[in-house]
């Protein structure tokens, strides 16, 4: 029998098809969501986003938008905390409305993301160390990143309540016999390795203080994290990944603390600079949202695997 050269082998068929099936790994993140979940988590994202826009102009929070530094440098520092904790805990509560459907801590990625909308309004970093006089700035930045971290904390620990309660729906295991008290040390690692590649992620993409690449850079950076972390460490629940940013701007504070650079001109030096050119808010906001979104697909994935 004689083979027709000019006819394709399937293999030769087949690979074509299975390289334009295989979209780029960002796509990938935000596809696997049905176009019902993608809609709950836009509409309550904008909702958020609406509310604390609307907050923040009404109580005048910052009084000079675009340039106002930290939420602590304000006139008024505790209902500028305010203002971030009632949106972070408000926000959480009303989305969860529209997001729960995809997972009981949809509200807070929402929030998180309405948040981003002051972070913006707040402006870039330099005008926080443009309206300090020492290096003890960074010491203000890190006492805000534990508090707004705290807000995270408490508005997700309410919704859990809320799933555990029967009002949202709860986490589904990867395995029937899974268990959800895993060992500590399991859950420790995957903060960990959720620290490590997210710090490294800040480190290449933030590379100036513009807001719009400090919150995108952070958001891509703890996405990817939270995919890598939790697959080579599958703990549960969330919140073992979305504390990290917290403690990644921490430690980038800290370091400028003790080994200050050029901070006096807005532009801190040195191999973590870049962590300290997003503001406690931007890690509150964009690597909430960030983490949560790389851990959720990250669980899609391994559920799909072991079904």
């Amino acid at each position: 029998m004689v083979l027709d050269d000019s006819q394709p082998s399937p293999s030769q068929v087949a690979e074509p098809e299975q390289v334009r099936a295989t979209p780029p790994l960002p796509r990938r993140l935000w596809r696997g969501f049905v176009m019902r979940e993608r809609f709950s988590l836009t509409t309550g994202g904008i909702l958020c986003a609406v509310l604390t826009l609307w907050l923040a102009d009404t109580l005048h929070i910052p009084a000079a938008p675009a340039r106002a530094g930290s939420l602590l440098q304000q006139s008024a520092p505790l209902l500028a905390i305010g203002v971030a904790w009632v949106a972070l805990i408000g926000g959480a509560m009303i989305s969860s409305v529209f997001a729960s459907g995809v997972h009981y801590d949809g509200g807070l990625f929402c929030a998180a993301l309405g948040l981003a909308a002051l972070a913006a309004r707040m402006g870039p970093a330099r005008f926080a160390l443009f309206n300090a006089h020492t290096p003890g700035v960074y010491l203000l930045l890190a006492l805000e990143t534990l508090i707004l971290g705290l807000g995270i904390v408490l508005a997700w620990m309410l919704l859990r309540r809320a799933a555990q309660a029967g009002k949202l729906p709860l986490e589904q295991a990867a395995d029937p016999n899974d268990d959800p008290d895993e060992p500590l040390d399991q859950k420790l690692l995957a903060t960990a390795a959720q620290i490590i590649l997210t710090l490294l992620g800040v480190i290449f993409l933030v590379q100036t203080d513009q807001k719009m690449q400090t919150l995108c850079g952070l958001f891509i950076s703890a996405s990817l994290a939270a995919l890598a972390a939790h697959h080579f460490v599958p703990a549960r629940p969330s919140i073992w990944f979305f504390c990290g940013p917290f403690v990644v701007a921490i430690i980038g504070y800290l370091s400028q603390f003790f080994w200050p650079g050029e901070w006096m001109i807005g532009d801190p030096r040195g191999v973590l600079a870049p962590v300290t050119r997003a503001m406690p808010l931007d890690y509150a906001s964009a690597g909430t949202a960030g983490a949560l979104l790389g851990y959720w697909t990250s669980r899609r994935w391994q559920l799909e695997r072991q079904g």
